[in-house]
C-alpha cells in the first residue's frame, strides 16, 4: 500500500507491505528491517505462508544491517514470530543477482512460496543478461535454476514462477527456444514449462498439434 496512515511510524514515504489479521483486526507493517526500521525503497509482491508466520516480498530497499548499500531490488523474508527480516538474495550485504549493467533491477516482480515457507521461487537476472527462475530451499540455503537443460541455461527471458505445495514442481513461462518441445527459433513466442524435480523432467505444456503454444501461463 502507498498509504502512510495504516500503522503508526510509517514515515518512509514508500510503498510498503502490510499484513492484516482478520481475527484480531490488526494491521502490521511487514517491510521493515530486523531493527524494525521501515525499508527505504518500494516493497511489493508479498506472499504469506499458510500459518501466517512468514511473508516473502520484493523491495528496492538499499539499506542492510552490515553497513553496506544494496543497489537493486531483492527478495526478503519476514519472520513474524522471531521478528527478523532476511534478505534472501544478498549475503553479508553483497547481492547475489547484480542485475544488468546500469540497471537498478536485480530481482523482478515475480516471487512464489510454498505454504510451509520451505521453498521460495523468484525471477532474477543471471550473468548472461537474461532473467531466470530460481528455486531456493530456505532451510539449506541451496538454490538452483529451473529454466535450464543439461546443455545450459535457457536462451530467453523467464518469468512468473509458481510452486506446487511441496516445492517438488515449478512452472514458469519463457520466450527461450532451447528448452525443447516447441519449434526452434521461436524466441518471440511465450511458452510454459513445468519442471518436476522428483522425476527429473522438464515438460512443455499447452502445446497445439502444430507445436505452438496454447497457453503462456501456468499455476500449480
Amino acid at each position: 500500500s502507498d498509504q502512510t496512515n495504516n500503522v503508526p511510524g510509517d514515515t518512509n514515504q514508500q510503498r510498503d507491505v502490510f499484513l492484516y489479521d482478520r481475527a484480531l483486526q490488526t494491521t502490521e507493517l511487514i517491510s521493515v528491517l530486523t531493527d524494525e526500521t521501515p525499508m527505504n525503497g518500494a516493497s511489493h509482491s508479498a506472499r504469506v505462508s499458510a500459518d501466517g508466520r512468514f511473508v516473502v516480498f520484493v523491495s528496492a530497499n538499499t539499506r542492510s544491517l552490515v553497513s553496506k548499500l544494496l543497489t537493486h531490488e531483492n527478495v526478503y523474508l519476514r519472520d513474524r514470530t522471531l521478528g527478523t527480516t532476511t534478505c534472501l538474495t544478498a549475503s553479508n550485504g553483497v547481492e547475489i543477482h547484480p542485475g544488468p549493467s546500469k540497471s537498478t533491477v536485480g530481482v523482478t516482480l515475480d516471487v512464489a512460496m510454498t505454504p510451509d515457507a520451505r521453498w521460495i521461487a523468484y525471477t532474477a537476472f543471471a550473468s548472461d543478461g537474461q532473467t531466470h527462475i530460481y528455486r531456493l530451499n530456505r532451510l539449506t540455503g541451496v538454490r538452483d535454476i529451473a529454466d535450464r537443460t543439461g546443455a545450459g541455461l535457457a536462451n530467453g527471458y523467464a518469468s512468473n514462477p509458481s510452486l506446487s505445495a511441496d516445492g517438488s514442481r515449478i512452472c514458469f513461462q519463457t520466450n527461450a527456444d532451447n528448452l525443447g518441445s516447441y519449434p526452434a527459433g521461436a524466441l518471440d513466442l511465450e511458452k510454459a514449462y513445468v519442471r518436476d524435480y522428483s522425476a527429473g523432467t522438464l515438460t512443455a505444456i499447452g502445446l497445439q498439434p502444430n507445436g505452438l503454444a496454447t497457453t503462456t501461463h501456468c499455476q500449480l
